[in-house]
């Protein structure tokens, strides 16, 4: 299956922001979208078949990502069809965060400053696996905390 053939079904049924949204919450919302098309079209020149569940979980994993994220993910493509995000937070202690989709796999990896890996897991795609995701990772070093508490991530 093509990106045009999943793209415009998955952003009609999924991708839906509510009317008091405000834009620039959206406009970083689609441009990572964007990004993550872009990629499709990447796979598709360079003959790595991404399949329509990959495609699907990575973008409910960014529907799933809170507004106060502070660092947008650069995206990526891996050789055998996997998706990636990936978070960089420039700082005096410099963090890296990582996660890999294929299918109905999830691989996560948090980088230290030193190079020297922090936490890493490989989980089945779920909504569990998306709020290790966001709550435990991407929580402490690359989301404003404005509840100081944990993030939950609806449905």
């Amino acid at each position: 299956m093509t990106t045009s053939q999943v793209t415009p079904a998955y952003r009609d049924n999924i991708i839906q922001f509510p009317q008091q949204t405000p834009s620039y919450l959206r406009q970083w919302r689609n441009k990572l979208i964007n990004q993550i098309d872009e990629t499709m079209h990447e796979a598709e020149e360079q003959n790595i078949h991404v399949s329509t569940q990959t495609y699907n979980n990575i973008k409910d994993l960014v529907a799933s990502l809170p507004d106060t994220l502070l660092f947008l993910p650069s995206v990526g493509l891996e050789s055998d069809g996997g998706l990636l995000l990936e978070w960089y937070k420039p700082s005096v202690s410099p963090r890296i965060f990582s996660v890999i989709v294929k299918d109905n796999t999830t691989v996560y990896a948090l980088l230290k400053e030193d190079g020297v890996l922090g936490n890493n897991g490989v989980a089945s795609f779920s909504q569990e696996t998306k709020e290790l995701i966001v709550n435990i990772y991407l929580k402490k070093h690359f989301i404003r905390d404005t509840t100081h508490g944990y993030h939950s991530i609806a449905r």
